[in-house]
């Protein structure tokens, strides 16, 4: 939730591997003006976000974790 009229998402999917390293395999950012028009978000409401991440391919190794 975001207490303010307008409100921006950042997320990143994140390759964890083995040794510790953490590497970005691609993100995606949507502000809420786009996503739900003028007046469409709601300040202190859980509201679903739902957009698309960069296009993307990758071969996790056994023991790897994707974070979000």
């Amino acid at each position: 939730t975001s207490r303010q009229q307008q409100a921006d998402v950042f997320v990143k999917l994140v390759r964890h591997t083995t040794d510790g390293k953490s590497l970005n395999v691609c993100h995606g950012i949507a502000r809420s003006s786009w996503m739900f028009g003028a007046g469409g978000h709601t300040a202190d409401a859980i509201q679903p976000w739902r957009f698309e991440l960069e296009p993307t391919s990758c071969v996790f190794a056994a023991g790897e974790l994707p974070r979000g």
